[in-house]
């Protein structure tokens, strides 16, 4: 995250898929590098409710309980700096929504990618995209 994102002082960060391995370092490293603000999706509000009040994160929420945009709307209303796609779909265009100019994108595996039709565009684990809306 430090140098693929180059998360620090007053980010805001969304990492998809948080519940899991990688988005639980994930999101502790971003916490580390002085984000702001680490707000997570996960796929049961058991999972959401686990980040936030074991784990210290500042906001979570069940990605299959409404539109990911409006959660993202609702979290972080100043729009996100840094996104940490694990789950690809749904998040990531999220995501794209929510950012701020200027955001950081990093794709860690992109699920829609590995079945027969692909999806479209390359799956590289530290593609960074600059993003200026």
């Amino acid at each position: 995250m430090a140098d693929v994102a180059a998360v620090g002082e007053g980010d805001v960060v969304f990492v998809s898929g948080a519940a899991g391995g990688v988005g639980s370092l994930a999101g502790q490293v971003t916490k580390c590098l002085g984000a702001a603000r680490v707000i997570r999706s996960a796929g049961s509000p058991a999972k959401a409710d686990h980040l936030v009040n074991e784990l210290g994160y500042d906001a979570a929420f069940d990605y299959h309980d409404g539109p990911a945009a409006q959660r993202l709307k609702e979290f972080a209303p100043e729009g996100i700096s840094v996104f940490f796609d694990i789950v690809d779909g749904e998040q990531y265009d999220a995501a794209l929504q929510a950012a701020r100019p200027g955001a950081r994108f990093a794709l860690c595996g992109s699920p829609r990618c590995y079945g027969p039709s692909g999806c479209g565009r390359s799956c590289s684990v530290q593609m960074v995209l600059p993003v200026d809306v």
